[in-house]
């Protein structure tokens, strides 16, 4: 497998999520698990929407491996964060769009019309965020990640200027693309004042550790019943 890290922009202040994503090492093995991610909840040559799940615990899993980081990840459905590193509270999103211009990134998935309206009403970022796009070529062989990263502060600053010109915000969402995303015109100044911004390319990829069914044989056959 060859790895090529491009930083487009780096944290001004040390950060240890950015640190994470400079080590090769965590990078494959995650890599590694969106490919076995993007297996798994392949449908008729699309994905299902478990995939965003299975993402989410696949980058949690990789920051579980890193010795240096504090993770914990016992955190209650109604929280806005999905994980916690070293104090750091963090949202992870994920997205297979071909480009982060592209919005549909959701912050919420209800589709209550009362709990939409308290959202809209309520809401401010409590955590930092961090948005993962997941690019696979068709033979999952090679492909692209692209992570970005904006802290909660830098996302209030555009909240509160977007709420105080009554600009929108979010946009509602019905059927089966339910729930809550970014506007598109707030998404595009959330890009403006990113943290830091990674591409990983990558090559090689041995896909058959990733097959679901030979995953599972595996693992029936290392129990002792």
């Amino acid at each position: 497998m060859h790895i090529e890290i491009n930083n487009i922009i780096n944290p001004i202040e040390d950060n240890i999520i950015f640190n994470h994503f400079q080590n090769e090492k965590y990078i494959k093995g995650l890599i590694t698990l969106y490919q076995s991610s993007q297996m798994e909840c392949s449908r008729s040559s699309g994905l299902t929407p478990e995939v965003g799940s299975s993402r989410e615990r696949d980058l949690i899993s990789s920051f579980v491996s890193n010795l240096d980081l504090n993770v914990n990840y016992n955190i209650m459905n109604d929280k806005e964060e999905d994980v916690i590193i070293n104090d750091i509270k963090l949202s992870i999103k994920h997205s297979s769009n071909k480009s982060k211009s592209q919005n549909g990134i959701k912050i919420i998935w209800t589709v209550d019309t009362e709990k939409r309206n308290e959202f809209l009403k309520n809401f401010t970022f409590n955590c930092d965020i961090i948005i993962v796009y997941v690019r696979f070529s068709e033979m999952l062989d090679k492909g692209e990640l692209e992570v970005i990263f904006i802290n909660k502060y830098n996302l209030n600053e555009i909240h509160n200027e977007y709420k105080s010109t009554n600009k929108n915000i979010f946009k509602c969402l019905d059927g089966n693309s339910r729930g809550i995303e970014f506007d598109k015109k707030f998404f595009e100044e959330m890009l403006k004042k990113l943290n830091f911004h990674i591409k990983i390319k990558f090559t090689n990829i041995n896909s058959d550790v990733c097959n679901p069914i030979s995953k599972r044989v595996k693992l029936l056959n290392t129990l002792n019943y």
